[in-house]
């Protein structure tokens, strides 16, 4: 999407969000310590779909009554990824969700403190997790709804290779990179374990822009998955990659393991 009609539909949700702000539940919590592993509620026989969808239409596609979460692949140093000349997964959720506003209330103490320190490109921990995200468009992205959808949101930031590589002057080393990653997807699914979530929409995290390779996180993904912690608390997750049949493969190769 260009990048004037993409400015166009974000105007017009935040004309909408000053109009609603009163009256919604939405509401949020900047997460900063890492969240501990808690034990098992083992309600579920986890079902794990990979599949070429678009995020917003596997969002319409859930029983409404289900509490879901979305993995927001967030820019450490631009709200909403502003400034990123590509169409993004977290501009798409931007212009078509109540997500920005909340996310401008980080401005000082998650964006800032990520531009001054990028920890070497890896980037702050940190995850804002933001309950009860209003969503107002489908994929067609062409009118607003009548029925809107809702959804908690985990805004967390990947490694991004490029800036590892230009602050450290070198290539990042693998076993960091994991381990960062690791981490990051660990802290999101414990921050929905802890909100409840039971229906999870997560994805490629820092495969696009921030130029992660699909195989790592796909294996990262798998592996957090399989820990203990997680047994039974996740009726569906859904990793829907969106016209990448590259990373579609790779994802569909760690999960069919």
């Amino acid at each position: 999407m260009d990048r004037s009609t993409s400015d166009a539909l974000r105007h017009k949700v935040m004309n909408l969000y000053q109009i609603q702000m009163a009256s919604l539940d939405q509401n949020s919590q900047l997460i900063t310590q890492l969240l501990p592993e808690t034990s098992t509620q083992n309600r579920f026989i986890t079902q794990i779909l990979v599949e070429n969808k678009h995020l917003l239409s596997r969002l319409q596609q859930i029983n409404a009554t289900k509490k879901v979460g979305v993995m927001d692949f967030a820019d450490p140093i631009s709200i909403g990824s502003r400034l990123l000349k590509t169409d993004s997964q977290e501009q798409l959720l931007c212009r078509n969700s109540f997500l920005y506003p909340e996310l401008c209330k980080y401005r000082r103490n998650f964006y800032y403190r990520n531009k001054l320190d990028p920890k070497k490109g890896f980037y702050s921990e940190a995850l804002i997790y933001v309950e009860h995200v209003k969503f107002l468009r489908d994929a067609k992205q062409d009118k607003i709804l009548s029925q809107a959808r809702y959804a908690d949101v985990a805004v967390i930031s990947p490694p991004n290779i490029q800036q590892i590589t230009k602050l450290s002057g070198k290539k990042p080393d693998q076993k960091q990179l994991q381990l960062s990653m690791q981490t990051k997807i660990l802290q999101t699914l414990r921050a929905f374990k802890q909100a409840q979530a039971t229906v999870l929409i997560l994805g490629a995290f820092g495969c696009g822009a921030s130029g992660n390779d699909p195989k790592l996180v796909a294996q990262s993904f798998c592996s957090c998955l399989k820990r203990a912690e997680f047994k039974g608390v996740f009726e569906q997750i859904y990793f829907d990659i969106w016209q990448d049949p590259a990373t579609l493969v790779e994802f569909k190769r760690a999960f069919a393991a």
